[in-house]
């Protein structure tokens, strides 16, 4: 087959008076931290979507957020100091709080019905009542273990119970009202029961068989930053049983027939992930990314084509001792100058970046498959674009020509593989005393290994290059390097069935950036 290539680049670094950075390094930038929280009906704990909520007074007031539909809230990037944070909603009573920041905080909020004229809503009941009861087999009335109990109120979810091993759950604490009642279990159909909770209340579920059970999958799902095993976690098989994880994060549910369960994992704390799983096989380990991740910054940098592009081995690196003469950014071979690299120069930039690879791809690489390095004779052409590997140059006339200090280029194949990596330098920024060189390395490293542009100044990959490698770049390539490639937002793994990806990997695309 017939490689397709289609080059693309992006200039990195750019300089504001001069192709030399300032002398002195501008101050560090101060630190900033995170309020997250959760805001809720005072009456029944619904959590509230929409909610807008805002720093009235601080140090900074940044943008209003709004709720999700989870009740779930964030506001970044605010430094140590004094602040009033309010939550409003129409129809509720505006709330306010103030807190003193020097870490990151959860501010929740419980918000109150507001009085709306003469006819305001009834008062709240106080009262709360036990609902409980046992799940059973409709042909055998025996009772069914590990059936799941979901209680809502106008398709909300107030309340779920697992079933134990005599078929039985219990519901204390229940606001009174109208309710539905469902419940779910492997090989049955669901079945759902209306009803008007006045008093303590038993409820029979009665199930009816949906099929003989499927085979059984078994796991393990995981916090991926943390490796915290993550209980109660939904585990549903699509188009077939349901079950939810338990508190070592282990879960086993009946599949469908076939080799391959596809599966939907959900929790009101991490971002809802669909996978596969075989049949046959060890149990799985998946990993789940919390809600409070920055997924927005992670698709800029890792998803900015629609889908996740990543190395699956550690690559080489081959460092250019020649300069090279720029041409154009997408050229695959470089005409070598008589001016090349000393012999110091070269281990400066080995060293800088192997101490930025491992930050880059969450320790997944410790060190490059190999270094190697070249010196090309001067008037020789050479040969940029290298399967497996990156290939690292000083380049004369880059500045002038992109008005950016650097630049770097990546191929993948169809399936997602990052295949060949090229790192160009300024030749003129490299010999200057600039304090952003060592960011610079590593921000077009980064392009190498596959990632775009971070618009917040969170990343080595904010387009400025004076950004040395954050938490935020750890966490992320952690995250991208537990990821099959062409992993879709907000973490849809591809489908093995669907997607044929042997018969893609032939085609390479090219891409690149400052």
């Amino acid at each position: 087959m017939a490689a397709i290539l289609v080059l693309a680049s992006v200039a990195c670094g750019e300089k504001s008076a001069s192709p030399v950075a300032p002398s002195a390094p501008t101050p560090p930038v101060a630190a900033t931290f995170r309020v997250t929280g959760t805001v809720t009906d005072a009456r029944d704990a619904t959590p509230l979507a929409g909610v807008r909520v805002d720093i009235a007074e601080g140090a900074t007031t940044p943008a209003p957020t709004q709720t999700d539909d989870a009740g779930h809230y964030t506001i970044e990037a605010l430094p140590t100091g004094a602040y009033t944070i309010r939550a409003a909603l129409d129809g509720f009573e505006t709330f306010t709080t103030a807190i003193t920041l020097d870490d990151a905080r959860t501010v929740d909020f419980q918000l109150t019905h507001a009085e709306t004229g003469p006819d305001p809503d009834p008062p709240v009941s106080t009262e709360r009542w036990r609902l409980s009861g046992v799940v059973i087999a409709s042909a055998t009335h025996a009772p069914l273990a590990g059936a799941r109990v979901e209680v809502m109120r106008d398709a909300d979810h107030i309340a779920d119970a697992t079933t134990g091993a005599d078929g039985r759950f219990d519901l204390p604490d229940l606001v009174p009202g109208p309710l539905t009642v469902r419940a779910t279990a492997d090989g049955f159909a669901p079945a759902e029961s209306a009803l008007v909770l006045e008093t303590d209340t038993t409820i029979d579920l009665a199930l009816d068989s949906l099929r003989p059970p499927g085979p059984a999958v078994a796991g393990r799902v995981l916090d991926v930053l943390s490796d915290r095993p993550l209980s109660g976690v939904h585990v549903a098989i699509v188009d077939g049983a349901e079950s939810a994880t338990d508190d070592d994060g282990g879960f086993t549910v009946n599949g469908v027939p076939g080799d391959v369960q596809h599966v939907r994992l959900t929790s009101p704390g991490t971002i809802e992930r669909y996978t596969q799983l075989r049949t046959a096989g060890e149990a799985a380990t998946l990993t789940l990314m919390p809600r409070t991740f920055n997924l927005t910054a992670f698709d800029q940098m890792l998803r900015a084509r629609g889908d996740l592009h990543r190395w699956t081995q550690a690559p080489r690196v081959v460092i250019q001792r020649r300069v090279l003469t720029f041409t154009t950014t997408t050229d695959a071979t470089y005409v070598a100058t008589a001016d090349e690299m000393t012999e110091a120069e070269v281990e400066a930039l080995i060293a800088d970046l192997t101490w930025a690879l491992p930050q880059l791809t969450g320790q997944t690489f410790t060190g490059f498959a190999g270094i190697e390095i070249e010196t090309a004779a001067p008037d020789d052409t050479v040969e940029i674009t290298r399967s497996g590997t990156i290939v690292v140059a000083r380049v004369a006339g880059l500045e002038p020509a992109i008005n950016a200090w650097g630049y770097g280029r990546w191929a993948w194949n169809g399936a997602g593989e990052v295949q060949m990596g090229v790192v160009m330098l300024d030749s003129a920024f490299e010999q200057s005393d600039s304090p952003y060189r060592r960011s610079l390395r590593a921000h077009e490293l980064g392009h190498a290994l596959g990632y775009d542009h971070v618009a917040d100044g969170i990343s080595v990959m904010h387009a400025s290059g004076r950004i040395e490698p954050t938490v935020f770049d750890h966490d992320a390539t952690r995250i991208a390097f537990r990821r099959t490639p062409l992993n879709q937002s907000p973490d849809i793994d591809p489908d093995p069935i669907t997607v044929n990806r042997q018969s893609r990997v032939g085609a390479v695309r090219w891409e690149g950036a400052p």
